[in-house]
């Protein structure tokens, strides 16, 4: 699969958390953004690969992912002061990100493991 063709989510995705916030922020979609963190941290990963990216043919298992990126990365921008609604939100999503973003490289790990067959 080529990784700069997918989509991981949509905004209408991110409107199922924090609506009102996010309404509040208006230009609140980072896809490219995280697209390309999640391809770092997932190339970093696995380093030993030639082509990790190439071996993903099923972006399901990153869209909460990019999803919690998405959403930390915006309340980051949109905070004012340490303390602050969109700060906490910011500390929320952050760590639900790494937590989920582990969760799936566990599960494409597994799938790599398994053999030389395409992560499905």
């Amino acid at each position: 699969m080529n990784w700069d063709e997918i989509t991981l989510y949509s905004p209408d995705d991110l409107l199922t958390y924090d609506k009102e916030l996010l309404m509040q922020i208006g230009d609140y979609y980072r896809h490219e953004e995280v697209k390309n963190i999640i391809a770092e941290r997932i190339t970093y990963r696995f380093s030993h690969l030639d082509d990790p990216l190439s071996l993903i043919d099923d972006v399901s298992l990153l869209k909460n992912s990019g999803v919690l990126l998405n959403l930390a990365l915006v309340m980051r921008e949109n905070s004012t002061r340490r303390g602050d609604i969109f700060y906490l939100k910011a500390i929320y999503y952050e760590t639900k990100f790494e937590r989920e973003l582990q969760r799936a490289l566990s599960v494409i790990a597994e799938k790599i493991s398994k053999g030389p067959e395409i992560v499905r």
